[in-house]
């Protein structure tokens, strides 16, 4: 099995934790100057420069933008195509209602991969710098995704 392509994963699950821990609901209710997409692709390369050459890729596919949702704002963050487990097709940053707190949520290439599937999904979570499995995702799509958040904060 092909291990997590560094630049990918840092991004996923260093980077993007550690700036929403750091900016709390700013990073959902201020939008940068140049939108989401493009300070999030400065980001990414920024995060290249500091890996060795053949570890970076390119920002092509890393977009940002801010959604409302039922009960909740979040910033999708989509990543490239995912090409090994834990791998993010994409990471949120969730500002639930009447809370200044953000929780942070991926939906990683699983493990497992079926036969008869190939894009099978894991649900994950960051908080205090610790990543939580929350089960089995649904098919890589957007809305799928925001469902699949608003189940998780619906049980809370």
């Amino acid at each position: 099995m092909a291990e997590p392509r560094t630049h990918h994963y840092q991004f996923a699950h260093q980077v993007l934790p550690n700036l929403a821990q750091r900016l709390g609901a700013r990073m959902v209710t201020d939008e940068p100057p140049h939108g989401y997409t493009e300070q999030l692709k400065y980001l990414w390369d920024n995060v290249g420069e500091r890996l060795a050459a053949e570890d970076r890729l390119p920002s092509d596919g890393v977009t940002g933008r801010r959604i409302d949702a039922d009960g909740f704002r979040l910033l999708l963050v989509e990543l490239p195509a995912p090409t090994a487990a834990a791998e993010a097709h994409f990471v949120a940053v969730v500002l639930p209602e009447n809370s200044d707190d953000v929780r942070v949520f991926t939906l990683e290439r699983a493990t497992f991969q079926p036969a008869d599937r190939s894009d099978a999904t894991m649900l994950g979570s960051w908080a205090d710098r610790s990543h939580f499995n929350l089960g089995p995702g649904p098919h890589p799509d957007p809305a799928a995704f925001i469902t699949a958040i608003h189940s998780k904060l619906a049980a809370r």
